[in-house]
């Protein structure tokens, strides 16, 4: 039983605002999705890390579930770190990382990534970010990661979450799609003093052509809710 309390929207990122009862499903949801892909591949459930974990949306329902051996959270925001570390379960760690793609993890080490809305905003060091992941993984282990593709932007809608910063950047334009599958990535950068202040759009093609030389790169069906593309990356 989940007996930690729930942070206040400040806390959280802003998800899902003062509903709190949407807040927690949500994650538990997303808890549930990330042991179906890791028992699709058969991955041992020694060691799971979470990059952008915030204040535990997603983990806190692994730490009850004692879905792994260990569960590690890593986020910018020192104050998220505080607030996993005071009251979550003490089978979670939680850990403040910086922009710069280091972790202090060994080689080999870890089972199960999750990165959900990290690299959609990884400007400048992606592959660095994803060559750490490599060197950090077990061979076999996988890595859940989201990314804003072509495929999304193709489905998108004005009642899509991203419609209104995308269109609205100046950077936005009506052939964004053509340009997005010559270029392969696209940033939609934001005047900011915090880190990752951007939205990268990445062409499907990209991501297998380029992350397909570090990983086995797969693409998980879409689902109802998606408004990003999950990728499952496979260390062989």
């Amino acid at each position: 039983m989940d007996t930690s309390p729930l942070p206040i929207a400040e806390d959280r990122e802003g998800y899902y605002g003062p509903r709190n009862y949407e807040y927690w499903l949500s994650g538990l949801v997303e808890a549930h999705k990330t042991l179906a892909l890791a028992n699709a591949f058969g991955v041992p459930r020694r060691r799971f890390v979470e990059l952008g974990a915030a204040s535990g949306r997603v983990v806190r329902h692994f730490a009850y579930l004692k879905a792994f051996e260990e569960h590690w959270a890593f986020d910018l925001n020192w104050r998220h770190v505080c607030w996993v570390n005071r009251y979550l379960p003490k089978n979670v760690l939680g850990v403040q990382n910086s922009s710069i793609p280091t972790l202090p993890l060994e080689d080999n080490s870890v089972d199960v990534y999750q990165a959900q809305s990290v690299f959609t905003h990884i400007e400048v060091f992606e592959l660095q970010w994803l060559a750490e992941l490599r060197r950090t993984l077990r061979p076999g282990g996988i890595a859940i990661v989201t990314a804003t593709t072509s495929n999304d932007l193709e489905l998108m809608t004005p009642q899509w979450p991203g419609y209104g910063p995308f269109t609205g950047h100046p950077r936005w334009n009506d052939n964004i799609l053509k340009e997005l599958k010559e270029r392969g990535k696209i940033v939609l950068r934001y005047d900011g003093e915090r880190s990752y202040s951007s939205n990268v759009l990445t062409h499907i093609d990209y991501i297998k052509d380029v992350w397909g030389r570090m990983f086995e790169v797969s693409v998980r069906p879409r689902l109802k809710d998606d408004t990003q593309t999950v990728l499952t990356l496979r260390k062989r």
